[in-house]
């Protein structure tokens, strides 16, 4: 599916139909384009989750002030940095319905990310657009729905009016917009790169006054369009016609400073309870926390999932492991096709540590599958194994013949749900100087060669730096470490939640 499909076409998807054909109220409203729409969302839309779910939404100044900026005239893109929490994707949700209704002329709203199924998730603008439409009731019987898989969208009559998501993957699909309304969703991610951002301000251009581009996110990736935009506008290189809002925290900020949390969330207090931050500064890294809570660009890239202090806090706990033949001993398999690296990890708790070994195996040119499933066989004769766990991407036929042979074989797909919590358990493990392992240097270099992805969780995914180097060994590691968070590790887990954006 690409950008084109909001063009206007017969479809057969329709999951409503039109009950209320009559001129809307704010037809004949008057005033500036930002007060026009502050009043609609506060006048029609509803909170749909969370703080205040149910009631009529009142917009916070933070809110107002972003609308503002926006609609101010002369504008026609625009950057919204802010830590999570802080509603970022519903007020452009709440934007999004404002624009789809009282702009008279053929509004055309598109909400995009790289693929559909994120373009179109229940949490993001897309999503919670269509959420707060049904919750309406003036604007639900105005509005018909497609639900198609590959082709949802809100359409309405009177105003000839289009609201859809749309894939981003190919850029150039993107140049055949004419949008009156265009967000670019994770703004802040590698994927939003120069060229893709170009193609949306370009195909906005068609429409001349009438359009504006905007992109929104937590700070994430420094090669982003975003970051970009960002260094521009403080600069005082960027045209007359774009705007950067930002909200953060001193770069310099000490994490545990309370002050500094209520500057970078103006929502702090309100609908963003503070037990939240108050729980991420001890759970996630201090580079994590300041990214997500404080809206701070950190070069997490650069220094490793570890931070600067990483290579110290792993050499800290080289031991001589000797792992326990009656504990409760957990795999975890990260099997390549052919030409790369694989890794076995055993890991069990001894005491009121964690002991693990890792053996990786190399191509030799290719991997001997045979000597991996071996090995696994080896293990699981010697040790309590409760669990082997594995990407069934591909290792499927490998973790099949064991599970005949009796092995607690357990599929630990490489989803956002699954890993997240692995690698930030894996990550205080290290930095808590709680995990001993062989003195190692293959190991050491893949560990220390892993680099943060961030998730829109808040969370991270691990993946390989610039130079292309190994990090299957610490893979395998959090594959094993993902079996112990849970009482059933057969069972798969609840997919994690979004924020609450209210």
């Amino acid at each position: 599916m690409t950008a084109t499909m909001t063009t206007r076409r017969p479809t057969r998807n329709a999951a409503s139909k039109v009950r209320d054909g009559s001129r809307p109220p704010w037809a004949s409203w008057r005033g500036s384009n930002a007060g026009r729409r502050i009043r609609f969302i506060e006048t029609y839309l509803v909170v749909p989750r969370g703080t205040n779910a149910g009631k009529l939404v009142k917009l916070r100044p933070f809110q107002t002030e972003y609308i503002e900026e926006v609609y101010a005239e002369g504008i026609l893109s625009g950057g919204l940095s802010i830590p999570r929490g802080n509603s970022k994707t519903a007020t452009l949700g709440m934007l999004s319905l404002a624009e789809l209704h009282l702009n008279a002329w053929s509004p055309d709203i598109g909400v995009a990310a790289i693929t559909m199924q994120q373009s179109a998730r229940p949490s993001g603008v897309y999503g919670l657009a269509v959420r707060m439409s049904k919750l309406a009731p003036e604007l639900d019987g105005r509005s018909i729905y497609y639900s198609g898989v590959g082709d949802p969208r809100i359409r309405v009559d009177y105003n000839d009016g289009l609201l859809a998501p749309i894939a981003s993957r190919d850029a150039d699909s993107l140049l055949g917009l004419s949008s009156s309304l265009l967000i670019a969703d994770e703004f802040g991610a590698d994927h939003w790169d120069a060229t893709r951002w170009g193609a949306l301000v370009q195909s906005a251009g068609k429409r001349g006054g009438d359009s504006r581009v905007l992109g929104i996110s937590t700070p994430n990736s420094k090669r982003s369009a975003m970051y970009s935009m960002r260094e521009r506008v403080l600069a005082g290189n960027a045209a007359a016609s774009t705007i950067f809002v930002e909200y953060a925290a001193d770069a310099d900020a000490d994490i545990t400073d309370r002050s500094q949390w209520f500057k970078a969330n103006p929502a702090l207090g309100h609908f963003l309870d503070i037990s939240a931050l108050e729980s991420d500064v001890l759970d996630q890294p201090a580079w994590l926390f300041k990214m997500m809570r404080l809206g701070l660009w950190q070069d997490a890239t650069e220094d490793g999932w570890l931070g600067i202090d990483g290579p110290t806090h792993w050499d800290a706990t080289t031991a001589s492991v000797q792992l326990s033949e009656t504990e409760p001993t957990f795999i975890g398999v990260d099997k390549s096709m052919r030409d790369d690296c694989s890794a076995v990890a055993m890991l069990q708790r001894v005491g009121d540590r964690w002991q693990c070994t890792v053996r990786i195996f190399h191509p030799a040119p290719v991997i001997d599958h045979a000597a991996v499933r071996g090995y696994i066989r080896e293990c699981a004769a010697q040790y309590n194994v409760v669990a082997v766990g594995f990407d069934p991407r591909f290792a499927v036929e490998s973790m099949q013949e064991l599970e005949v042979e009796g092995l607690p074989v357990v599929e630990v797909p490489q989803s956002v749900a699954r890993m997240v919590p692995a690698y930030s358990a894996l990550h205080r493990d290290i930095i808590g100087r709680q995990i001993d392992h062989d003195d190692d240097p293959t190991l050491r270099s893949h560990v220390l060669s892993a680099v943060p992805q961030v998730s829109n969780t808040g969370g991270f995914m691990l993946a390989k730096n610039r130079s292309r180097q190994k990090i299957d060994g610490v893979v395998a590691l959090a594959i094993a470490r993902s079996l112990t968070l849970h009482d059933d590790p057969i069972e798969e887990p609840l997919d994690l939640t979004e924020a609450q954006v209210w």
